[in-house]
């Protein structure tokens, strides 16, 4: 608050050096300083782990306030602090937490983020096309090294399926990839969607868009649910006419320094290229299919997570997780998150394990590491009494009404 109280006569002439800016803010002692008032002591060496988690734990928090989202995270440090070690001390194994995979632990370099790519359950089709990328792009490089005549490759994708198949894992295994091998300076990845892209008024939309297209430049630009650009029965679609075509004529004066991926639904995409322009389809050189996973990957995809997590299942507890998700995939819709919906079962399930541990830990119960990293039968059965299991168990029903037939009087339900 100092240093940008200094700051406001430049502010106020719009002269301002964004590394004054950076400079002031610390992350590690804005969250040593959080924890240490919660009691919490914060060596040195856990600095670079602490920010780790916390880089992660936003990732998955993103919906909430920067001040809300640190309190949850003082409070989820000082439960894992006491129940692990006993004590207020904090360690690297005090950041092991449900939930939070290390992505940033992948091996580096483009082999690395292949086989980062080749560890993901199911995907087949996706990573022999990806694979077939990595050879293209590297073989260009050589030739052209070489002297031979290399056309500027046009990289747009188009990323076709269903909510939770790994598109935007595979959009950020993907911008890595291309960073390593030379295709792209910086590689980093930008999302955007409707609400970033199309303005509230006349003649904004062209420089929004233009602002998130060249914050992309030299990495990766995502564009989700990209379908929902333009509709048709909306009295916004000029507005997303005008990004589309936006879109399109920045792609091609900025061929071979972005990667540009629109991803959605299949046959929602497919309306909307066709809708706005019958020739754009054809600009998006490589489209990937994201096949909808099987039970048994589902299956392998909660398991792991466990694994990550270094938490152990009970003799009797997989058939019990197996019966779950075995009565969601049955039950699945057009909705089905796929697996998204397996992280947010798997995060349901250990906070009813960390309930079930707090209560004994207020009972005076002394832990061992094995009971803290235990999912009891109960547990899993406690599971199929979620919200979270009965909202994707149930049976959909058109928002509506239906009228009963044969009857004198009129009955509504639904």
């Amino acid at each position: 608050s100092n240093h940008m109280r200094k700051l406001e006569q430049e502010i106020n002439i719009h002269d301002i050096d964004a590394r004054k800016i950076s400079g002031a803010v610390n992350e590690p002692d804005i969250l040593c300083r959080a924890l240490k008032t919660a009691g919490l002591s914060c060596p040195q060496d856990v600095d670079k782990t602490l920010i780790q988690a916390w880089t992660l734990f936003r990732r998955l928090h993103q919906e909430k306030r920067i001040d809300e989202a640190m309190c949850r995270f003082v409070e989820k440090t000082e439960f894992a602090a006491i129940s692990k070690h006993g004590d207020r001390a904090l360690r690297a194994a005090s950041f092991d937490w449900p939930g939070l995979s290390k992505a940033e632990d992948a091996p580096a370099g483009a082999a690395g983020a292949l086989r980062r790519l080749d560890g993901l359950v199911g995907m087949s089709n996706v990573k022999a096309q990806i694979e077939q990328l990595a050879a293209h792009v590297l073989v260009a490089k050589k030739k052209a090294e070489a002297g031979l005549p290399v056309e500027p490759d046009t990289l747009s994708f188009l990323f076709l399926g269903n909510p939770g198949t790994g598109k935007t894992t595979v959009a950020r295994i993907l911008a890595q990839t291309l960073r390593e091998l030379g295709a792209l300076k910086k590689g980093h990845l930008v999302t955007a969607h409707r609400g970033t892209l199309i303005a509230r008024y006349l003649g904004q939309t062209a420089p929004l868009v233009t602002e998130t297209f060249m914050s992309a430049l030299d990495g990766v630009l995502f564009v989700d649910e990209a379908y929902s650009l333009y509709t048709a029965d909306s009295s916004d679609d000029d507005y997303g006419r005008e990004a589309i075509n936006t879109l399109t004529l920045l792609m091609s004066e900025y061929a071979g320094r972005i990667a540009v991926i629109f991803a959605g639904y299949a046959e929602q995409m497919d309306y909307m290229l066709t809708s706005v322009n019958p020739g754009l389809r054809e600009r998006f050189v490589y489209k990937i299919t994201f096949e909808d996973y099987s039970e048994d990957e589902l299956l392998e995809i909660f398991l792991r997570r466990a694994q990550t997590a270094k938490l152990e299942f009970e003799k009797g507890g997989v058939p019990v997780i197996r019966k779950t998700i075995a009565q969601m995939y049955a039950n699945r819709d057009a909705r089905f998150a796929n697996a998204r919906m397996m992280d947010n079962l798997f995060q349901t399930l250990t906070g009813i394990q960390e309930t079930r541990l707090a209560s004994e830990l207020r009972c005076g119960s002394k832990m061992e590491k094995a009971a803290l990293a235990r999912l009891t039968v109960k547990d899993c059965k406690n599971l199929l009494e979620s919200k979270t299991w009965r909202y994707a168990t149930t049976e959909r029903r058109p928002i509506g009404f239906a009228l009963k037939a044969n009857s004198k009087r009129i009955k509504i339900t639904g």
